[in-house]
C-alpha cells in the first residue's frame, strides 16, 4: 500500500504546521501504516487457514461417525450375547 506522504504534509502545513514539523509527522504516519499493512493477513492467508480448518473439521467428524458405529455395532452385539447367552 502506497501512502501519499507529500499530501499528508501539505494538509499539515495548511492548518498551520512548519513544514518540518509536518513533513516528520507525515513520515510517522506513512510507515505506521506501512508496518500495519505488513503485518495484515492477505485473503490468501485466510482462505488457507479456512481450509485446513475444513480439512481438521471434517476429520474429527469422520472420527466421532467411526465411534458412534463402533459403539453400536458393540451394543448390538451385547443385546444379541444377551439374548442368546442369558
Amino acid at each position: 500500500m502506497s501512502i501519499d506522504r507529500l499530501k499528508i504534509a501539505n494538509g499539515f502545513t495548511g492548518i498551520g504546521m512548519t513544514p518540518e514539523n509536518a513533513t516528520l509527522v507525515a513520515n510517522a504516519i506513512g510507515e505506521t501504516i506501512e508496518d500495519a499493512t505488513k503485518q495484515m493477513a492477505t485473503l490468501k492467508d485466510l482462505e488457507l487457514i479456512t481450509a485446513k480448518s475444513d480439512a481438521r473439521v471434517a476429520e474429527a467428524t469422520q472420527r466421532v461417525i467411526i465411534w458412534v458405529a463402533g459403539i453400536g455395532f458393540s451394543l448390538a452385539a451385547l443385546m444379541v450375547s444377551l439374548k442368546l447367552f442369558g
